[in-house]
């Protein structure tokens, strides 16, 4: 009896087909190498700092922007201003990278705020949102 041959082919090029406009076959220069390179650097750098936000941190943040954002849009000529203090989370959620905490504050202007970590970006997003009203309603 004859032997089948098992053993592995050889990997040549045509073996992986490259899909349709994948792009060409010409190798980096130096500089666009060197560019590459630092613009990956970049990214996990900035990867790096998004893992050390954990979910105190992100409250923490979530606190320091809406004092700001109340604080800008306050009436000047009350003299009124808000602290951390006064700035409390109604709800927080943390899933896997991302985070996202719903706040209000002590003042009685009907505002809560949604604020949403994105992990992946390294961005946080403020939504505000204004209480019209509040009806009952029996189940």
């Amino acid at each position: 009896m004859f032997k089948k041959d098992v053993s592995p082919k050889p990997v040549t090029k045509n073996m992986f087909p490259k899909p349709p406009g994948y792009g060409c076959d010409h190798h980096l220069s130096p500089e666009q190498t060197i560019r590459v390179y630092e613009r990956l650097m970049r990214k996990y750098e900035k990867n790096e700092e998004e893992v050390k936000m954990d979910n105190q941190d992100f409250i923490d943040k979530c606190k320091d922007l809406v004092v700001g954002y109340a604080n800008e849009r306050l009436d000047k000529t009350d003299g009124e201003k808000i602290s951390e203090d006064d700035v409390f989370v109604v709800w927080s959620c943390k899933t896997l990278q991302n985070s996202k905490a719903l706040l209000s504050t002590t003042l009685s202007d009907g505002m809560y705020y949604e604020l949403t970590l994105n992990g992946d970006k390294g961005e946080i997003y403020l939504d505000a949102y204004k209480k019209w009203e509040n009806i009952k309603y029996d189940v």
